[in-house]
């Protein structure tokens, strides 16, 4: 059943109703709307996403809660409704969220304060400003982040990783704010890293002492890693038909690009 129609039986189910208030899963996009592009307009399909993402995400109570996935293609005119739709999804218990947008928006870090995030266990964001502050405190079962065309620093993203412990794998793609990428110590349980095309980045430094696979696509940086094992790593690197040195604390190892 598409969510539109499932919000349209819950206006007339007394039962249904109340299992939509809980309903665990909600994935958001013009395909789950039953939003076609081809028989509208762009500014009809935009409108009625809106309407019927507010409408039911209004009536969800929040309670039970655990994966949202949001797919916005007309950006522009929703993004003063993202906000109060991140506000009722991100409560204690969400585990799951991800947020695809064309254009930029200001992810608002505040809303995965005071304990709201540390249930988040996968987070996905596109074309998002992100700016975790000093001090920031969340986040704290996260497994998986992915971030792809997303505004921070290599401060901002340690600020992030400071209190993500339960980290295991860490996607950047075309994050093109990041000059310096810093894997401290202390993430155990990290094993996966990819770097796609971050074109200002110049330096990745890892402490990780548990990565198993580094893959990266871009020009030549400088890479320092530290490692328990340095015969465990996996090394998928693409440089432009370049050899790439990867410098450890105790050792040396080449990789020929691929």
């Amino acid at each position: 059943m598409l969510l539109r129609d499932a919000a349209r039986a819950a206006c007339v189910s007394r039962t249904f109703l109340c299992s939509w208030r809980q309903y665990p899963k909600l994935t958001f996009s013009n395909k789950t709307l039953g939003l076609k592009r081809s028989a509208r307009r762009r500014g009809d399909i935009a409108r009625d996403f809106t309407n019927t993402v507010d409408h039911i995400l209004k009536n969800h109570s929040g309670v039970g809660l655990k994966e949202l996935r949001l797919e916005v293609h007309d950006c522009c005119n929703v993004k003063n409704y993202i906000n109060s739709w991140l506000q009722t999804a991100i409560t204690p218990g969400i585990e799951e969220i991800s947020l695809l947008v064309q254009s930029y928006y200001n992810f608002p870090c505040t809303l995965l304060s005071d304990g709201r995030g540390n249930s988040i266990q996968d987070l996905y964001l596109t074309h998002c400003a992100f700016r975790p502050m000093v001090g920031i405190d969340c986040l704290r079962s996260l497994k998986r982040l992915h971030l792809c065309r997303v505004c921070i620093t290599g401060d901002e993203l340690g600020c992030l990783l400071s209190s993500s412990f339960a980290l295991e794998r860490l996607e950047l793609r075309y994050c093109n704010e990041l000059i310096s990428l810093k894997i401290p110590f202390y993430l155990e349980r990290l094993s996966f890293l990819m770097v796609y095309a971050c074109k200002m980045l110049q330096m990745i430094e890892s402490k990780a002492p548990n990565l198993f696979t580094f893959r990266f696509l871009g020009d030549p940086i400088q890479l320092t890693w530290r490692l328990l094992a340095i015969e465990a790593l996996k090394c998928e690197v693409i440089i432009h038909d370049q050899l790439l040195q990867l410098c450890y604390y105790q050792a040396s190892l080449h990789c020929t690009t691929s």
